[in-house]
Protein backbone atom coordinates (compact mmCIF):
# COMPACT_ATOMS: atom_id res chain seq x y z
CA UNK A 1 0.00 0.00 0.00
CA UNK A 2 1.19 3.69 -0.87
CA UNK A 3 0.48 6.29 1.60
CA UNK A 4 1.45 10.09 1.22
CA UNK A 5 3.84 8.95 -1.26
CA UNK A 6 5.64 6.14 0.28
CA UNK A 7 5.68 2.74 0.73
CA UNK A 8 4.29 1.05 3.61
CA UNK A 9 4.27 -2.99 4.73
CA UNK A 10 4.75 -5.74 2.53
CA UNK A 11 5.68 -3.22 -0.33
CA UNK A 12 8.07 -1.15 0.98
CA UNK A 13 10.08 -4.52 2.21
CA UNK A 14 9.84 -5.76 -1.55
CA UNK A 15 11.54 -2.45 -3.17
CA UNK A 16 14.09 -1.84 -0.32
CA UNK A 17 14.97 -5.98 -1.46
CA UNK A 18 14.89 -4.88 -5.34
CA UNK A 19 16.73 -1.83 -4.60
CA UNK A 20 19.49 -3.61 -2.52
CA UNK A 21 19.39 -6.36 -4.94
CA UNK A 22 20.01 -4.01 -8.03
CA UNK A 23 22.66 -2.30 -6.07
CA UNK A 24 24.50 -5.20 -5.68
CA UNK A 25 24.41 -5.98 -9.44
CA UNK A 26 25.40 -2.69 -10.36
CA UNK A 27 28.32 -3.20 -7.69
CA UNK A 28 29.40 -6.58 -9.01
CA UNK A 29 29.25 -5.12 -13.06
CA UNK A 30 31.31 -2.09 -11.48
CA UNK A 31 33.73 -4.88 -9.73
CA UNK A 32 34.37 -6.25 -13.45
CA UNK A 33 35.01 -3.10 -15.00
CA UNK A 34 31.94 -3.38 -17.37
CA UNK A 35 29.75 -0.60 -15.77
CA UNK A 36 31.61 3.10 -15.09
CA UNK A 37 32.80 3.67 -11.73
CA UNK A 38 31.70 7.00 -11.45
CA UNK A 39 28.52 7.04 -9.91
CA UNK A 40 27.64 4.72 -6.91
CA UNK A 41 26.03 1.75 -7.26
CA UNK A 42 22.61 3.27 -5.14
CA UNK A 43 23.02 6.16 -7.59
CA UNK A 44 23.09 4.08 -10.71
CA UNK A 45 20.12 2.15 -9.01
CA UNK A 46 17.98 4.98 -8.61
CA UNK A 47 18.76 6.60 -11.45
CA UNK A 48 17.54 2.84 -13.45
CA UNK A 49 14.61 3.06 -11.13
CA UNK A 50 13.67 6.49 -11.97
CA UNK A 51 14.01 5.70 -15.83
CA UNK A 52 11.77 2.30 -15.62
CA UNK A 53 8.91 3.97 -13.61
CA UNK A 54 9.24 7.12 -15.88
CA UNK A 55 9.37 5.42 -18.72
CA UNK A 56 6.08 3.17 -17.67
CA UNK A 57 4.47 6.56 -16.57
CA UNK A 58 4.87 8.34 -20.01
CA UNK A 59 3.88 5.10 -21.74
CA UNK A 60 0.45 4.46 -19.77
CA UNK A 61 -0.29 8.88 -19.76
CA UNK A 62 1.33 10.59 -22.24
CA UNK A 63 1.61 8.71 -25.34
CA UNK A 64 0.39 5.22 -25.52
CA UNK A 65 1.54 4.35 -29.06
CA UNK A 66 3.93 1.66 -29.70
CA UNK A 67 5.05 -1.41 -27.37
CA UNK A 68 5.79 -0.72 -23.86
CA UNK A 69 8.43 -4.07 -24.42
CA UNK A 70 9.77 -1.59 -26.88
CA UNK A 71 10.42 1.23 -24.57
CA UNK A 72 11.88 -0.49 -21.85
CA UNK A 73 14.31 -2.07 -24.34
CA UNK A 74 15.63 1.69 -25.57
CA UNK A 75 15.43 2.75 -21.99
CA UNK A 76 17.78 0.13 -20.95
CA UNK A 77 19.81 0.53 -24.13
CA UNK A 78 20.32 3.72 -23.21
CA UNK A 79 20.78 3.58 -19.20
CA UNK A 80 23.54 0.84 -20.30
CA UNK A 81 25.26 3.06 -23.27
CA UNK A 82 25.67 6.05 -20.53
CA UNK A 83 27.09 3.76 -17.71
CA UNK A 84 29.68 1.51 -19.90
CA UNK A 85 30.57 4.67 -21.61
CA UNK A 86 33.27 4.58 -18.78
CA UNK A 87 34.36 1.28 -18.07
CA UNK A 88 37.14 -0.54 -18.68
CA UNK A 89 36.27 -3.59 -21.04
CA UNK A 90 37.98 -6.56 -20.43
CA UNK A 91 37.89 -9.81 -22.13
CA UNK A 92 34.83 -11.92 -21.42
CA UNK A 93 35.26 -15.64 -19.91
CA UNK A 94 33.26 -18.03 -21.52
CA UNK A 95 31.08 -19.99 -19.22
CA UNK A 96 31.18 -23.39 -19.73
CA UNK A 97 28.11 -25.15 -20.47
Amino acid sequence: MIRGGCYCGAAARTAERAQQLLEKLIARGQQRGELSPDFTPTDLASAFDSLSIGTINRWLFDDTSGSLRDRMHRAGEIFLAATTANAKQRPRKRRKR
